[in-house]
């Protein structure tokens, strides 16, 4: 488990997400889904490459960051990417 006890850069920076990939043996080329309410956080993670996943009941703005999808609840975020992974 990697969290802010083990990576003192706190999101959104991006020296926080580098440390986490080096952490977990994550490459830039790694396919990485982030799962996460904060857009800020969201944007840093698209920069790196990674698919975002937005969960909020909040619409979006149209002209504010848009994250690759976007979900209610992290029940049904999961139920969908299992079923797309499984299917």
């Amino acid at each position: 488990i990697i969290g802010r006890d083990t990576i003192k850069d706190l999101k959104p920076r991006p020296s926080s997400f580098i440390k986490f990939m080096k952490k977990s043996n994550i490459n830039y080329k790694d396919l990485c889904v982030f799962f996460e309410d904060s857009l800020n956080n969201l944007e840093t993670a698209k920069n790196l490459g990674w698919i975002t996943v937005y969960i909020s009941r909040t619409q979006l703005d149209k002209h504010s960051f848009q994250p690759d999808f976007q979900f209610p609840n992290i029940q049904i975020a999961l139920n969908y990417f299992i079923y797309h992974i499984y299917k």
